[in-house]
């Protein structure tokens, strides 16, 4: 009861004197004019930075057109060309009565004039709207409006649920530049996510550096496929070609080896044996195929100064021992190296056979029934166990 006593009691005086309801806007009016005065005669004294004071405080308290547009034609003859533009901007907000359109458009017009000799005038629009921009790693909030004294600037747009931009955007002086950027919806990108050690281990996706492990996320890439590696010094890089999806992240796990764990581990790789000794073998029958290929071309020359000898006898004897002194020595070699290159070729097909029926820890055993067999390449060839 007593709130509302109260309630009736001021009603009652507001309609008594509607002018009370009104004394603070009346007085905020009336100290903006005063403000405005003082700024203006602070001004003509050469005050300049008491009468920008004033200039804004007049404005702060009554949001009219006529005190930024003041305070704009100050600035011109100071030359602050681009803060005279903003405050021009803001009176236009604030409303401008018909009598003074022509006013406003000449100063407006005197200032862009001046500001697009050295500047361009760049206007942004954003999808999303409520994107976060910066410009020149500088926050730049709406409305997108700015003028700039370079050719070039450095503009990034980010949002959570989308694909964040980095845009070089080109603006030559003296032109009004307008551009629109749409953002892409995250959900149409993925990402790869490395974990692993050793600490400090470089990782890279397409030769663009990602970060250090043991956690690295790579930005919203697009789905298709992209070439991991990751190294460090003294450990064995890693390279892989990982697949990316949309709206899904790619784990990988990577533990780099010590390059002296990593020979250790190759020596003992029945796989680096057996295409070693397969290699081996292929070049062993190929210089045993080249051999037999000369002692049978030596062979039939012989043949041919035995059929066709016109000369005398030793003349004879010298030519045809001189074709096959060396037929024996390059028919032995070669049978002996077409022959080790045969087995050697067996051998790393079978270690190769073996290595991909290897189990599950490590040990390469090729079982059927209760028999095993073990074949391992030595100094002097081949070597095979056979256990029942």
């Amino acid at each position: 009861m007593r709130r509302l006593a109260f309630i009736a009691v001021v009603l009652s005086l507001l309609v008594v004197n509607p002018a009370l309801g009104q004394n603070t806007s009346r007085a905020a009016k009336r100290e903006a004019k005063e403000s405005l005065r003082k700024a203006q005669k602070l001004w003509k004294r050469g005050d300049w930075e008491q009468a920008e004071t004033f200039f804004r405080r007049a404005e702060e308290l009554h949001k009219e057109w006529k005190y930024p547009f003041a305070f704009a034609e100050v600035l011109y003859k100071r030359k602050s060309y681009k803060t005279a533009w903003w405050a021009m901007q803001r009176a236009a907000e604030y409303g401008l009565p018909p009598s003074q359109h022509t006013r406003f458009n000449r100063l407006n017009q005197r200032l862009e004039l001046k500001l697009f000799e050295s500047h361009s005038l760049l206007e942004l629009v954003v999808v999303p709207t409520d994107a976060s921009v910066r410009l020149q790693n500088r926050r730049w909030s709406p409305p997108f409006r700015r003028w700039v004294d370079r050719s070039s600037s450095v503009l990034v747009i980010e949002h959570p649920d989308f694909v964040p931009v980095r845009i070089t955007w080109k603006h030559p002086k003296g032109d009004l530049v307008f551009k629109e950027v749409r953002l892409i919806p995250a959900a149409d990108y993925g990402r790869i996510n490395v974990t692993g050690g050793p600490e400090k281990a470089q990782v890279s996706i397409n030769s663009a550096r990602l970060g250090e492990l043991p956690s690295a996320t790579s930005r919203l890439l697009k789905p298709g496929s992209y070439s991991l590696t990751a190294d460090k010094e003294g450990f064995v890089s890693h390279q892989s070609t990982q697949n990316v999806m949309a709206g899904k992240t790619t784990s990988v796990e990577i533990q780099l080896q010590t390059e002296s764990t990593a020979i250790g581990r190759l020596m003992r790789s029945q796989k680096f044996w057996g295409w070693t000794a397969a290699g081996a073998g292929l070049v062993s029958t190929i210089i045993g195929a080249v051999m037999l290929s000369d002692a049978a071309t030596l062979r039939d020359e012989a043949d041919e100064i035995n059929r066709n000898h016109s000369s005398g006898y030793e003349d004879y004897k010298d030519r045809f021992v001189a074709k096959t002194a060396d037929i024996d020595g390059l028919s032995t070699g070669g049978g002996t190296a077409v022959t080790l290159g045969v087995v050697l070729i067996g051998a790393g097909a079978a270690l190769l056979v073996l290595d991909y029926l290897k189990d599950d820890t490590g040990s390469a055993r090729l079982q059927r029934k209760e028999s095993q067999w073990d074949i391992l390449p030595t100094f002097n060839g081949v070597h095979g166990v056979v256990r029942f």
